[in-house]
């Protein structure tokens, strides 16, 4: 029992000299992390949407309309007559300027919608990491307490082999290993739940197990900007920005189409013997159509666009001041619990574990006090908890996950 007791508190050092060591090397833990989301099958996804958007701007910069080749042969008695024409529509009313202009706005929406994806799995995997190493912590404290009160019992069969048993005593000891077992049961499940669902957004975090140490200085929050300029800038409003834009640009071609664009053509030929040179002109002409109807629509289209880019802009607006509401009250909490924790006695465990067998405590004091030490360990952790993923949150609903990265 002292060596499994040993080793344990040599897995807790490890752990914490392991995560000093690597809260340093933070450029090594941005690239790494960048690499893995950049990996993600739904971010790859993503990216190839936004290259086939980015194809459509190039596209959308071709002419529009293409040259076309006419001929004609007939014969007319003992005569042969032919005619050869090329003829060429032209883009009067500048449309496909209208057309490059659509693809570009489409582009940036799909380019700000990958980034809030970015974002969003940025998100869930630092989510990820967080709960899986607050339950590690939780699984460290609950096997030590578990050991402390296997021991306790070794105590008493040692006793009860010498005739020297406590009977409430020793009752008190099984009960506290039940109770410990059951909790330790539970927490042990909770981490292999956050493993499983680490290993979604990491697939080879095994092979990574260093970096799963978050860099300190990534918690410190530093954003003076006001929300109205964060909300502004977030990648869904600007997506939901670049549609509106977009679909007003339908509009301006709606406008254009209803203007007829010229065709011009040139044909030469022969005819009863006789050379032939002609010219030709046409245009379509919008009278039982004029095509107002397109141009409504789109104006609506367009309208309602309007109205959604304003309410995504809105409702992020109050995302970000609710979150950082949320933020500070987990923040000035878990600082207090940290001011506390360092007044707290080092190995308070041992401690306690040594009065009780000097008879300085009893042993229903012995156990009630090592469950409100563990209690009181698993509320600071779960502080942290809360508020680590309430910082990462916030920084989801401003959308500026990434460059806090980028900023270590």
């Amino acid at each position: 029992m002292k060596s499994r007791l040993i080793v344990l508190l040599g897995c807790c050092y490890l752990a914490i000299s392991t995560e000093q060591a690597f809260a340093q090397t933070n450029n090594n833990w941005k690239e790494w992390i960048d690499v893995q989301i950049k990996q993600h099958p739904r971010v790859i996804s993503a990216l190839e949407e936004l290259k086939a958007s980015r194809s459509t701007i190039k596209g959308a910069s071709q002419p529009i309309y293409n040259p076309e080749l006419e001929t004609e042969l007939e014969k007319e008695g003992d005569e042969n007559n032919y005619r050869l024409g090329f003829k060429q529509t032209i883009d009067f009313n500048d449309r496909r300027d209208g057309y490059v202009n659509q693809a570009k706005f489409y582009s940036f929406e799909t380019e700000k919608k990958y980034q809030s994806l970015i974002e969003t799995q940025t998100f869930e995997t630092l989510k990820a990491i967080v709960n899986r190493n607050i339950e590690l912590k939780k699984s460290l404290i609950v096997q030590k307490q578990e050991l402390l009160i296997s021991r306790l019992i070794e105590v008493f069969q040692s006793r009860k082999n010498t005739g020297d048993l406590a009977y409430i005593d020793a009752q008190l000891a099984f009960m506290a290993l039940s109770n410990r077992l059951k909790s330790s049961a539970d927490v042990f499940a909770e981490l292999r739940r956050s493993e499983a669902l680490l290993a979604t957004q990491l697939p080879d975090w095994k092979q990574n197990i260093p970096f799963l140490t978050v860099p300190q200085s990534f918690w410190q929050r530093n954003s003076d900007v006001n929300p109205e300029l964060r909300s502004r800038s977030h990648p869904d409003v600007m997506a939901y920005e670049m549609r509106w834009k977009a679909l007003r640009s339908e509009v301006d071609l709606a406008i254009k189409k209803q203007h007829a664009d010229p065709t011009f053509g040139i044909n030469v030929g022969r005819q009863n013997n006789e050379d032939s040179v002609g010219l030709t002109f046409s245009i379509p002409l919008n009278i039982r159509n004029n095509f107002s109807s397109e141009v409504k629509a789109a104006s609506e289209i367009a309208l309602s666009a309007e109205e959604s880019f304003k309410a995504e802009y809105l409702e992020k607006l109050q995302l970000i001041i609710g979150s950082e509401k949320v933020l500070f009250e987990y923040e000035k909490r878990y600082l207090h619990w940290q001011s506390i924790a360092k007044m707290a006695l080092v190995d308070a465990d041992t401690l306690l574990e040594k009065q009780w067998k000097s008879g300085d405590i009893s042993t229903t004091d012995y156990i009630q006090l090592l469950n409100q030490l563990s209690d009181g360990q698993m509320a600071g952790i779960e502080l942290e908890q809360k508020w680590k993923l309430s910082y990462i949150e916030l920084l989801l609903n401003e959308g500026s996950i990434s460059n806090a990265i980028s900023n270590l």
